[in-house]
């Protein structure tokens, strides 16, 4: 009967750890599996191998776990090493006395049950061959575990295989076993017999036989034993011997016939007793296998005891004083005992049966001659088991000898992929890789630890790798921010002099936010900040800003470089018409520009055009003739007066709808608006490059939307890479370096290929990040080799199944698309270049990046944008200003004057057109008169636009119908792109100054653009 005994828990519990396999472990050979066994425990000590099954928090499942356990710490430490030595993608965690499945609590109740050795110590279990298990589901072992994985709710089993070493001389009185065959003892006897009897010489069978009749005869004779038989029978054998025949009656020959066979019963008796007496004595035949006793006793072996227990909560039982409360009556109380005793009883024939299931279990290993035996131990020996050092005390008394080979057949790890088809045993799923030595030593930046096979060393960053192209991909949630975060510090605490520039652009805020509070104070004033989401402040950004351009060459560039950005951002809308009528429209902007600011250096960068202009310069005529005006670049003026004004409506539109639906996309948002909107630059990536600065850029997508955030931060990214790569005619020893960190860089399209390739001779070393692979393809299909083909670092955390079969060619032999996709988080995979040679794979787990002074950065935060930023209403303000040179406005509803006046007043008979000059191709342009002397037009200052008709009409002009008294507005004539008659002098338009200078209003109505 099983014994069931409630007791307390333990203060102290044995050293235990646990054992958490693999998902990519395969098959240990045979050999190896069994030298790691037999390697298991040091001499003179004990350990337990152990497979627990308790139930989970839900108590809806079970966690099976395989543990190992030793009164010595010490020894466990040196058991650990083994098993990860030969399973060294297994993690080996110690476990704290709560998590040891063994602690009793007061309400629980215990059983256990000894499987002891059924055969003689020299004979083997039947062992299992790792090699041989090709098939899923044939390690023996998954049988125990399926049955560990369907106890009863609420139930803890644990089967404890005790195990301390045996000296080497255990088997020698084994030996001759293994030499001897098994009958050769009773073929000797056998000759000895037929050579006694040639002789004559009785055998020890014939002697005892002779003294059993001796010491019949004395007792006969001197032991009155004749009285005990009838006088009659004693007569009748005197007559016999006499040689006479005695008369019998017929129940005298009854009686003498039983007497008969009982004595031949009584002699048979005496007979097999003697030969049981010899083999008991001399020994009988033994039969067994000479090569397997050979085999078991040449090893090394293991005293042990197997041991199954198994923990419950007791049934609730009402205390003796609570019955007599409720229950008066002696039958009452009685009635209760009653129950009480028969829930325990069903509670023991339960645990009957599973001590008997998990014996099954293991029936495995058995043989005709080697087998387990089950015992049932008593409540008090359960109870001292599971005590302190109680459970290896009488290990020395065991009678189950094991071998290496058969412990591995008892207790092992079974493959990754049986137990993941098989059972719920929690497995490690991603594949450990140790960092190379080199990269755990020196003084770089510690970004983790890498951990295999027990081993954890610190990963650092040499510092001269800072400087060169890397790439991380993963999924949101998974390190890379964190990635960013360790890099970014580590260019920061880096000792290379001077001190290389930092630029990091990212689409959320939390890198910035927190860089800004682990900031060096030696370095806060060297940070320039864009910070999309705080809009209290915007800075202004203006690519055509002629204050930063010196020469017309570096205008050029300028124009060069904005459209390598533009036609990275609209890749897949590029085309030759779209790149010269935004190369001509950017350069004339930027000429006009030049000559406002070489014009009036005080008030002239106020009044400058932006990129918000070039969808206005493309639609307004009137706005185009004024923008002309401060052209003096002849060539940007043929393109305008030879080929565009040539150009009917229709094909205008065609060739400039493209250019207005990709530049009227800063307009769409008032964030862009503001920031790429104002005429000066508050911030100067020129100075930003040559000073070696700090540039933190937050996109804010969550907070501005998708697109926009995209379009500033490609933008950015793309005025600062050309600020880059005029370092390019440098010397190489005087250009700065540059770490630039772009997070999610298929947000904001540029010319990656550029930058990495061109670039890094510039000094410019990129960190890219991205989620996914498969969205680089949907960006550019050559953009994922580009990548690759210029990283010289690659870290790679948690992907998607489709990513991860993408970098299948990456990985190399050691990993595997799975191994990726079962990363845990703040986990990757990392290749690094070091020296000019490139390192193995291994493996990195980050730690966490120091948390950044909160005040401090907002302190910080409120700097920079009183530094770099305008308050957004003057900002506003100002917008509003400029965009008064527009032209047309919305009309209000209240006019004093008619819409015949309106129409008349913006019809081309109201217009005094000159008549037409021819011009020829060495005809200079005209001087560029100062604002001063400019006409109101020139500066923005009427709200009319003149019609078409005004530039391209070859009718001869008709005669003014102003008065003599009427105010003339003096408007310098447009260069023809037809031929006209020559004319001595300038001709002059002359415009009513009601329609020049008077805003034509119409109730809530606008002049229609395709009437320019």
């Amino acid at each position: 009967m099983t014994s069931i005994w409630p007791f307390s828990p333990t203060p102290h519990r044995s050293s235990l750890a646990r054992i958490i396999p693999a998902r990519g472990m395969t098959l240990v050979e045979r050999d190896a599996l069994e030298g790691t066994m037999q390697s298991l425990v040091l001499q003179g000590s004990v350990l337990a191998l152990e497979i627990a099954s308790t139930p989970t928090d839900t108590h809806q499942a079970r966690s099976v776990q395989f543990l190992l356990r030793s009164p010595s710490e010490e020894a466990l430490r040196a058991t650990t090493r083994q098993i990860q030595m030969r399973y060294p993608q297994a993690i080996v965690r110690y476990a704290s006395p709560e998590e040891d499945p063994l602690q009793v609590q007061e309400y629980e109740l215990v059983s256990a049950m000894e499987l002891r050795a059924g055969g003689e110590a020299y004979e083997t279990l039947r062992s299992w061959s790792p090699g041989k298990a090709h098939e899923q589901g044939i390690d023996p072992l998954l049988g125990l575990l399926t049955t560990l994985e369907h106890l009863p709710t609420g139930m803890r089993a644990v089967t404890q295989l005790a195990l301390t070493p045996l000296p080497p001389t255990w088997a020698r009185k084994y030996q001759r076993l293994s030499v001897e065959h098994p009958l050769e003892e009773e073929r000797e006897q056998r000759r000895e017999t037929q050579a006694r009897l040639r002789r004559g010489a009785p055998g020890w069978e014939q002697l005892v036989l002779l003294g059993i009749v001796v010491g019949l005869l004395i007792l006969w004779n001197y032991g009155q034993a004749h009285h005990l038989f009838p006088a009659w029978l004693q007569q009748d054998v005197l007559s016999l011997l006499h040689g006479s025949l005695p008369h019998l009656s017929s129940s005298q020959e009854a009686i003498l016939g039983i007497g008969l066979v009982g004595g031949i019963i009584l002699i048979a008796g005496t007979i097999r007793s003697i030969r049981w007496l010899g083999e008991r004595l001399f020994g009988g035949t033994r039969y067994y296998d000479m090569k397997r006793v050979a085999e078991k006793i040449g090893k090394s072996a293991y005293r042990a005891r197997l041991r199954v227990y198994l923990i419950e909560e007791a049934p609730q039982m009402q205390s003796l004083v609570q019955t007599q409360q409720q229950h008066l009556t002696i039958s009452a109380r009685l009635t209760s005992s009653w129950q009480q005793f028969q829930q325990k009883r069903a509670q023991q024939r339960r645990h009957e049966q599973i001590h008997e299931t998990l014996l099954a279990a293991y029936r495995h290993a058995h043989t005709s001659t080697a087998y387990f035996t089950s015992h049932r131990l008593s409540a008090h020996y359960a109870q001292r088991l599971t005590q302190e050092n109680t459970w290896w005390k009488h290990l020395q008394r065991g009678t189950l000898f094991l071998t290496g080979e058969e412990v591995a057949t008892l207790w092992h790890l079974p493959p990754g992929d049986h137990l993941s088809e098989g059972t719920n045993v929690e497995q490690r799923q991603e594949r450990p890789l140790l960092a190379p030595h080199v990269l755990t030593t020196g003084n770089g930046w510690q970004l983790g630890t890498s951990t295999h096979a027990g081993k954890s060393v610190p990963v650092r960053f040499p510092p001269p790798e800072l400087l060169k192209h890397k790439f991380v991909i993963g999924r949101t949630g998974k390190g890379k921010s964190t990635l960013f975060h360790h890099l970014a510090l580590a260019h920061l605490a880096t000792c290379l002099q001077p001190h290389p520039g930092l630029c990091v652009i990212e689409p959320h805020g939390d890198l910035i936010e927190d860089l800004l509070g682990l900031l060096p104070s030696e370095r806060e004033e060297e940070v320039v900040l864009i910070d999309l989401h705080q809009q209290g402040f915007p800075p202004g950004i203006n690519p055509l800003d002629a204050t930063q351009v010196t020469s017309l060459e570096e205008a050029d560039l300028i124009v060069s470089h904005l459209l390598t950005t533009f036609k990275g951002i609209w890749s897949t809308a590029w085309g030759p018409r779209v790149e010269n009528v935004m190369r001509f429209s950017l350069k004339t902007l930027l000429e006009a520009n030049r000559t406002l600011v070489h014009t009036d250096p005080h008030q002239g960068p106020e009044q400058q055009y932006t990129l918000l202009d070039v969808t206005v310069l493309l639609n307004k005529q009137s706005f185009r003739a004024r923008v002309l005006d401060l052209v003096e670049d002849v060539h940007v003026l043929d393109w305008w007066y030879q080929y565009y004004d040539r150009l009917d409506v229709r094909m205008q539109e065609e060739i400039t709808t493209p250019v207005l639906t990709k530049i009227s996309a800063y307009a769409s948002a008032p964030i862009s608006r503001r920031l790429l909107g104002q005429p000066t630059s508050t911030i100067d990536f020129r100075r930003v490059v040559d000073q070696h600065q700090i540039l933190l850029v937050n996109t804010a997508s969550g907070q501005i939307g998708q697109d926009v955030s995209s379009l500033i931060g490609a933008s950015i990214l793309g005025l600062f890479s050309a600020a880059l790569s005029r370092q390019l005619s440098l010397p190489p020893a005087e250009r700065n370096v540059f770490l630039l960190l772009v997070d999610e860089f298929k947000n904001y399209p540029v010319n990656y290929g550029t930058i990495l390739s061109e670039l890094r001779k510039a000094g410019a070393f990129l960190v890219l990040a991205t989620q996914s692979l498969a969205q680089l393809d949907v960006v550019d299909r050559a953009l994922r080799p580009t990548v690759f083909a210029n990283a010289d670092h690659l870290f790679v955390f948690t992907l998607a199944g489709e990513d991860a079969y993408l970098l299948r060619h990456e990985l190399g032999h050691l990993l595997s698309p799975e191994d990726v996709t079962n990363l845990p988080d703040y986990t990757c995979y990392a290749r690094w270049s070091l020296n000019g040679q490139r390192l193995p794979f291994f493996s990195l787990t980050l730690d966490l990046p120091p948390a950044g002074n909160v005040q401090a950065a907002e302190h910080l935060r409120e700097q920079y944008a009183l530094r770099y930023g305008r308050p957004v209403r003057e900002v506003d303000v100002l917008l509003d200003q400029l965009n008064a040179r527009h032209g047309a406005r919305p009309r209000k509803k209240e006019s004093f004057l008619s819409h015949e006046q309106t129409q008349t007043a913006t019809s081309p008979a109201s217009i005094i057109l000159p008549p037409q000059e021819a011009v020829t191709p060495d005809l200079a342009p005209a001087p560029i008169p100062s604002p001063s002397v400019m006409p109101p037009m020139a500066r923005g200052e009427e709200t009319e636009d003149t019609p078409p008709e005004a530039h391209t009409t070859t009718t001869p002009p008709a005669e003014p119908h102003a008065s003599s008294g009427e105010k003339r507005v003096r408007i310098r004539r447009p260069k023809a792109s037809v031929t006209q008659a020559p004319a001595e002098k300038e001709p002059l338009i002359e415009v009513p100054a009601s329609s020049q200078d008077t805003p034509l209003q119409a109730p809530l109505q606008t002049v229609p653009e395709h009437s320019e």
